[in-house]
């Protein structure tokens, strides 16, 4: 923990740029109840497990996925939330090392690849045919990166920026809730999406923001477990940038990837206008800027990345100061303690100068 940041050191950090505000799922309450229920049934190691059980619920974890996908059908949604619990504490037990017989998937006769049997059952009977084998195939995609980032982990120290970039976007796990997006609005692009490579830019795009956010508000809490794995912790480590600094650099990036996806979902959107597909394209966009809004609100109050025991005061520009159990949040004051600036951060030319030498190669990914 003493390599990133000392207990009672502090930051700024200002709310990361989003197109629209947040929003939640209306039937919350009882999506909630619903997948509880599930996981009881199917994954009773889990349901039954504080150590598991607690950090879920606790952690505030089925909020992310109402946050971030609040506008689908109340059936879907409450499947997917299933599966996003379940995804949770999957992840989890793959990054500690935890794994299944020695693999980073789970057998068909492991209680979890026996519940994941259930939920893909159930999504194969509600999703058209050509969305259902593109969410199998997006959970492939993750699960076949997982090796990687584990040996990412064990050099993690050595690990260079455009290695990190390339397997983060996809171990962030994402791929299969975009999928699950365009089903919950009851879209099918699959046309669009195989002829069309703005889609999947657009998709990427707003993978780099998820990741990003996440690994601006979680490096506390992976420093404090000793877990180096967060694009913060690689520039403060890795390439020498003092913390605040680091930070800055991480908001800068979201800034930048925040604009190219408004930028690529605006082209989309003239490109199809008028077309038959029209209304669906729309959807889908405003479908993204929600889940990049509600991953960014979800981040700010989730005990998981905060700490336990307190809340998130709602402070959009704020002094942070990181403990060893949790992150507060302060109203930000100026050097000479004069009043609180809003806005967002200003760079001097040596941030500038460090943002395009550690994100050329991301830059060159976002631009095409």
């Amino acid at each position: 923990m003493a390599e990133f940041f000392t207990p009672g050191e502090t930051i700024r950090i200002v709310y990361p740029a989003t197109a629209v505000r947040p929003r939640i799922h209306p039937d919350t309450p009882t999506i909630i109840e619903d997948s509880s229920e599930w996981l009881r049934r199917h994954l009773p190691g889990i349901a039954d497990d504080p150590k598991v059980y607690n950090p879920v619920f606790a952690g505030r974890l089925p909020d992310w996925f109402l946050m971030s996908f609040p506008a689908g059908s109340a059936a879907a949604t409450a499947r997917m939330c299933s599966f996003c619990i379940m995804m949770f504490s999957w992840d989890d037990q793959v990054t500690l090392g935890d794994l299944f017989d020695g693999h980073t998937t789970p057998g068909p006769e492991h209680p979890v690849g026996m519940a994941a049997d259930d939920l893909l059952n159930g999504f194969a009977d509600e999703m058209p045919a050509p969305v259902f084998r593109r969410f199998k195939q997006a959970l492939k995609d993750w699960a076949d990166h997982l090796p990687a980032e584990l040996d990412q982990r064990e050099r993690a120290d050595r690990l260079t920026q455009e290695e990190y970039r390339a397997v983060r976007r996809w171990t962030i796990g994402m791929g299969p809730y975009y999928v699950f997006l365009e089903h919950s609005l009851g879209l099918d692009l699959t046309e669009q999406f195989a002829a069309d490579p703005d889609f999947k830019r657009a998709v990427d795009l707003s993978t780099d923001h998820v990741w990003l956010v996440n690994d601006l508000f979680s490096f506390r809490k992976e420093a404090v477990l000793g877990d180096p794995f967060s694009i913060v912790m690689m520039l403060n480590r890795n390439e020498g940038v003092p913390l605040q600094e680091a930070v800055n650099l991480t908001l800068r990036q979201v800034e930048e990837v925040n604009g190219q996806l408004e930028e690529l979902l605006g082209r989309l959107s003239a490109r199809y206008a008028g077309g038959p597909a029209s209304a669906a394209v729309d959807r889908l966009g405003d479908g993204i800027r929600l889940v990049n809004a509600g991953n960014v609100h979800w981040s700010y109050s989730a005990p998981r990345y905060v700490g336990y025991g307190q809340g998130w005061n709602g402070l959009r520009d704020a002094e942070v100061t990181l403990a060893a159990d949790r992150t507060v949040f302060r109203p930000w004051m100026a050097p000479d303690h004069g009043p609180r600036t809003t806005g967002v951060l200003r760079f001097s030319q040596g941030d500038r100068d460090v943002l395009q030498r550690v994100s050329r190669s991301s830059q060159v990914a976002w631009s095409r």
